[in-house]
This record gives C-alpha cells, sequence and structure tokens, in this order.
C-alpha cells in the first residue's frame, strides 16, 4: 500500500515503511517545518518501528532536515529503527560528520540493501 502526503510517499512493506522524499530541496525554512509536521503526524497515526528513508531524489538539504530524521525517529519510540539509503556522497559525509552514520541511522548505497537489513 502506498501514501502520498505532501513531501512524501510512503509504501508499506510488510511492518517496515519506506519513505520516499518527493521534494527535492529541503532548504526552505517553510518546506522543513511542514515535512516536520507531516512526518511526525504519519509517526503518531502509524506507529512505525521500522522504516526506510530513500534520499534518491533529494539534491539538497539543510541542518533543520537532519532534525526532521532526529525528531521522526524518537516519535518511533526506543526500538525504532530507520535506515537512510540512496545519499550522494556528500550528504553521507554530512551524518557522518555529525557522527550519525551507524550510531543513529544506518546509510546504505541501496534501496534493496537497506530493506534487506531489516531481515
Amino acid at each position: 500500500m502506498t501514501s502520498q502526503l505532501e513531501h512524501f510517499r510512503i509504501k508499506k512493506n510488510g511492518d517496515l515503511i519506506i519513505v520516499t522524499p518527493t521534494v527535492f530541496d529541503f532548504l526552505d525554512q517553510v518546506t522543513n517545518f511542514e515535512a516536520k509536521r507531516e512526518l511526525i503526524r504519519f509517526a503518531q497515526t502509524e506507529n512505525p518501528a521500522k522504516a526506510v528513508v530513500d534520499f534518491q531524489h533529494v539534491q539538497r538539504f539543510s541542518t533543520e532536515f537532519i532534525g526532521t530524521l532526529l525528531s521522526f525517529k524518537r516519535q518511533m519510540g526506543a526500538d525504532g529503527r530507520i535506515a537512510l539509503c540512496a545519499m550522494q556522497p556528500v550528504h553521507r559525509d554530512i551524518f557522518r560528520v555529525l557522527n550519525l552514520d551507524g550510531t543513529v541511522f544506518e546509510i546504505f548505497e541501496t534501496l534493496e540493501e537497506a530493506v534487506q537489513s531489516f531481515r
């Protein structure tokens, strides 16, 4: 089942959700605020425990977008797990510098690898 939100497409794959941002640019404050509200509301309604965020279409983002992902993870609870995938190398470097790669998020090269990590 696939749901279309304003800033994200959500696909359910069993108990795993795949979140694909539909916005290429998460630099604008208003866009980030709306995206955060949308993702948190989704998490409160659906209570997902496992999620993959597919960065294939994301070209640029601010630290506010990273905050959105952290808030989404917090909303999922202590047992919630988020894998990120299909990031541009410069984006992955940002997560490494912030010490989020391998600590808060697991980052994979492809969507398939990220999905497999939950099995």
